[in-house]
């Protein structure tokens, strides 16, 4: 007891300060990597570009739209770092400030691995979501007295990000029950259910139609299905080489979350809505549609909160909660010590720092260098960098990394067929062209020959870095 009395009034009055002030500084350290950079390329495209990219990205416009006034090239990256930085210390403002948890859970939820490490320092709109659904967690109570600010939030929530705009479906399930059980007036009913309607309509225009990867909607489930069993079956092979927190979050989801949540929000009928139906529709996405990535797992545990944080007056004698709640917790907190992916994507700034001094030397910047833009974390993470080198990187299938069409095509691109015709008819004659390929398997790689119709190209690997996957080969076309 003395113990938490002391953090009480000590340790947790400056944890939201230490959040902001160490979030500032690993946001300007930091190499954005390849989802930063792309979202900041999509926002130098016009508004009907925009719409198109949202159905192949799954993302609605709207993180697009906060960035466009910041998309020079001489300020890159930091507004976008200082963006999000702003997002993610109001929503730990809003933790410390009206969330219903003692001090020490605040500070175990602050710092983290989703909230600390990732959600408050890399750049996407999963931040201002996460804001947005700590609001809609604080005005909870409220929602009826204040139908048209909340509906609002709703709409805001849903039209950042697919995932987002599941939790929002929850909220939003429950907020109408509470509009028709309470008899708003009709003015203000007619105008929330417009603010509904638009918001929605607004959302369905940017997603309908999504294409679904072709990788992914064949194979989405199998893959899901493969880890899962993975890590049971091998748990230990496993406990270092993959981000058992992406696998500790499914299993949670399979097993705890549905089974024991029936008996946590059995008080709070309208917090176990709140719930469900957000993670059911995201375990949906995940088994059929789209596999996702550690991120998007983590939004099971932000909507578990939210729904701890709506419910927890009713619940809060229930010590079976408090234990699952703070265990769930300290368990995103092993991403930091004992998880070989921990830092995960921010990582990748280590591997673009090393390829930005492989690929800015002389020699490459009076050449032409192509890469194929399928995920490649050399384009477009790097790409902004290379250009103030004076550096050019061009995507083969569309002669050029930060195109509409190459962002609009890079989920059907095909990864090998093609490519030497491509790069045979984007080459430049008075320059020396180069090849770079992501890979490790040099001997598979070393030097290689392409041969199609009569069409000739040699392929000579001239730089090799296997810690980095990068092979660099220089490319002779016959004449």
């Amino acid at each position: 007891m003395e113990f938490i009395k002391y953090f009480n009034k000590n340790i947790a009055k400056i944890a939201p300060v230490a959040f902001v002030v160490l979030t500032l500084f690993i946001s300007l350290v930091k190499i954005p990597f390849y989802d930063e950079t792309q979202a900041l390329i999509i926002s130098r495209f016009d508004l009907s570009q925009m719409f198109q990219i949202s159905r192949i990205e799954g993302h609605p416009i709207l993180w697009y739209l906060i960035l466009k006034p910041f998309n020079s090239l001489e300020l890159y990256p930091y507004p976008m770092m200082i963006i999000n930085w702003i997002f993610a210390s109001a929503m730990i403002f809003v933790l410390w400030k009206f969330a219903p948890f003692n001090n020490l859970v605040k500070f175990l939820i602050t710092f983290s691995y989703p909230f600390f490490q990732y959600y408050g320092v890399v750049s996407r709109p999963y931040t201002l979501a996460v804001l947005v659904i700590f609001l809609l967690a604080t005005l909870y109570k409220n929602s009826f007295k204040k139908p048209l600010l909340y509906s609002f939030l709703l709409v805001l929530c849903a039209n950042i990000s697919v995932i987002s705009a599941f939790v929002a479906f929850g909220f939003g399930i429950v907020f109408i029950y509470e509009i028709f059980k309470n008899k708003l007036n009709k003015k203000d009913l007619v105008l929330l259910f417009l603010i509904l309607f638009f918001g929605a309509l607004i959302l369905i225009s940017q997603l309908c139609g999504f294409e679904t990867p072709k990788m992914q909607s064949t194979n989405a489930h199998l893959e899901f299905i493969k880890e899962l069993k993975t890590f049971l079956f091998n748990p230990f092979d496993n406990f270092f080489e993959k981000n058992i927190n992406q696998n500790l979050l499914r299993i949670c989801v399979f097993v705890s979350f549905y089974y024991f949540s029936f008996l946590f929000f059995k008080k709070d009928k309208k917090a176990l809505i709140l719930f469900l139906i957000p993670t059911a529709l995201m375990i949906t996405m995940f088994l059929f549609i789209y596999v996702g990535d550690f991120w998007h797992y983590h939004f099971v545990l932000i909507t578990f909160i939210a729904a701890i944080w709506v419910s927890l007056e009713k619940i809060k004698d229930n010590k079976m909660v408090n234990i699952l709640f703070v265990a769930l917790i300290l368990l995103n907190m092993t991403s930091f010590s004992i998880s070989k992916d921990g830092t995960n994507k921010t990582q990748e700034g280590i591997f673009y720092s090393k390829a930005l001094k492989i690929l800015t030397q002389e020699k490459y910047k009076n050449a032409k260098l192509f890469c194929n833009d399928y995920y490649m974390y050399i384009s477009p993470g790097l790409l902004y960098y290379l250009k103030k080198e004076g550096v050019v990187l061009y995507d083969i299938q569309n002669n050029d990394s930060m195109s509409f069409e190459s962002i609009k095509n890079i989920r059907n691109i095909n990864y090998h067929n093609d490519i030497p015709l491509n790069l045979k008819k984007n080459r430049d004659k008075n320059k020396e062209n180069y090849y770079i390929v992501i890979s490790n398997n040099i001997n598979k790689y070393k030097s290689y020959q392409y041969e199609e119709n009569g069409e000739k190209i040699f392929f000579e690997l001239v730089e090799a870095y296997p810690e980095l996957y990068l092979l660099i080969y220089k490319i002779n076309f016959e004449t």
